[in-house]
Protein backbone atom coordinates (compact mmCIF):
# COMPACT_ATOMS: atom_id res chain seq x y z
CA UNK A 1 0.00 0.00 0.00
CA UNK A 2 1.82 3.41 0.75
CA UNK A 3 0.26 7.09 0.27
CA UNK A 4 0.51 9.07 -2.58
CA UNK A 5 1.33 12.39 -3.48
CA UNK A 6 1.26 14.78 -6.40
CA UNK A 7 4.71 17.27 -6.14
CA UNK A 8 4.94 20.78 -8.09
CA UNK A 9 8.42 22.30 -7.76
CA UNK A 10 9.54 25.89 -8.71
CA UNK A 11 12.66 27.99 -8.41
CA UNK A 12 13.05 31.52 -7.47
CA UNK A 13 14.90 32.93 -9.17
CA UNK A 14 13.23 31.03 -12.26
CA UNK A 15 15.93 27.99 -13.53
CA UNK A 16 16.48 28.06 -17.18
CA UNK A 17 17.17 23.86 -17.40
CA UNK A 18 14.91 22.89 -14.28
CA UNK A 19 14.33 19.63 -16.65
CA UNK A 20 17.91 18.65 -16.67
CA UNK A 21 18.23 20.01 -13.03
CA UNK A 22 15.49 17.66 -11.70
CA UNK A 23 16.53 14.41 -13.54
CA UNK A 24 20.26 14.83 -11.98
CA UNK A 25 18.63 13.77 -8.82
CA UNK A 26 18.38 10.50 -9.60
CA UNK A 27 15.14 9.49 -7.03
CA UNK A 28 13.07 12.38 -7.64
CA UNK A 29 10.17 10.61 -9.81
CA UNK A 30 10.04 11.41 -13.68
CA UNK A 31 8.05 14.61 -14.62
CA UNK A 32 8.27 17.55 -16.48
CA UNK A 33 8.71 21.34 -17.17
CA UNK A 34 5.33 23.42 -18.53
CA UNK A 35 5.84 27.18 -18.10
CA UNK A 36 8.82 26.95 -15.41
CA UNK A 37 7.04 24.59 -13.51
CA UNK A 38 8.12 20.66 -13.01
CA UNK A 39 5.21 18.35 -12.04
CA UNK A 40 5.49 14.61 -11.40
CA UNK A 41 4.12 12.58 -14.14
CA UNK A 42 1.26 10.48 -11.86
CA UNK A 43 0.79 10.44 -7.99
CA UNK A 44 3.84 8.92 -6.33
CA UNK A 45 4.99 7.20 -2.95
CA UNK A 46 8.00 9.62 -2.36
CA UNK A 47 9.28 9.06 0.90
CA UNK A 48 13.27 10.58 0.71
CA UNK A 49 11.54 13.85 -0.62
CA UNK A 50 13.28 15.91 2.03
CA UNK A 51 16.53 14.40 1.71
CA UNK A 52 16.32 14.37 -2.16
CA UNK A 53 15.37 18.44 -2.46
CA UNK A 54 18.26 19.11 0.34
CA UNK A 55 20.42 17.66 -2.00
CA UNK A 56 19.49 18.94 -5.06
CA UNK A 57 19.02 22.19 -3.54
CA UNK A 58 23.00 22.03 -2.54
CA UNK A 59 23.40 21.49 -6.10
CA UNK A 60 22.27 24.90 -7.35
CA UNK A 61 23.89 27.10 -4.17
CA UNK A 62 21.66 30.47 -3.92
CA UNK A 63 18.19 29.12 -5.75
CA UNK A 64 14.91 29.02 -3.29
CA UNK A 65 13.38 25.56 -4.45
CA UNK A 66 9.44 25.20 -3.62
CA UNK A 67 8.04 22.04 -3.57
CA UNK A 68 4.79 21.37 -3.44
CA UNK A 69 2.77 18.54 -1.81
CA UNK A 70 -0.62 17.79 -3.12
CA UNK A 71 -1.91 14.17 -1.02
CA UNK A 72 -4.52 11.85 -1.69
CA UNK A 73 -5.84 12.93 1.65
CA UNK A 74 -8.72 15.91 1.73
CA UNK A 75 -7.03 18.79 3.01
CA UNK A 76 -3.22 17.45 2.80
CA UNK A 77 -1.66 19.90 1.02
CA UNK A 78 1.75 21.65 1.80
CA UNK A 79 5.03 23.71 0.54
CA UNK A 80 8.41 22.93 1.66
CA UNK A 81 11.39 25.92 0.78
CA UNK A 82 14.88 24.55 0.11
CA UNK A 83 18.07 26.39 -0.19
CA UNK A 84 21.59 25.42 -0.04
CA UNK A 85 20.66 21.81 1.58
CA UNK A 86 18.55 23.52 4.30
CA UNK A 87 14.51 23.28 4.68
CA UNK A 88 11.48 24.71 5.93
CA UNK A 89 8.04 24.37 5.73
CA UNK A 90 4.90 25.01 5.49
CA UNK A 91 1.16 23.27 5.76
CA UNK A 92 -1.32 24.81 3.72
CA UNK A 93 -4.61 23.94 5.06
CA UNK A 94 -5.63 26.82 7.47
CA UNK A 95 -6.97 27.26 10.64
CA UNK A 96 -10.71 27.43 10.21
CA UNK A 97 -10.52 30.54 12.24
CA UNK A 98 -7.96 32.08 10.76
CA UNK A 99 -9.89 34.75 9.31
CA UNK A 100 -12.57 35.56 12.18
CA UNK A 101 -12.78 38.86 12.84
CA UNK A 102 -14.03 38.52 16.36
CA UNK A 103 -17.51 40.66 15.01
CA UNK A 104 -20.16 38.15 16.74
CA UNK A 105 -19.10 38.68 20.09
Amino acid sequence: MGYYTEFAIQTKPEVDNLQGLVESEEDIPDGHVIDGTWYNCESVKWYDHEEDMKHLSKTAPGILFALRGFGENAGDEWIEFFKDGKMTAINLMPDFFTHYDGSLG
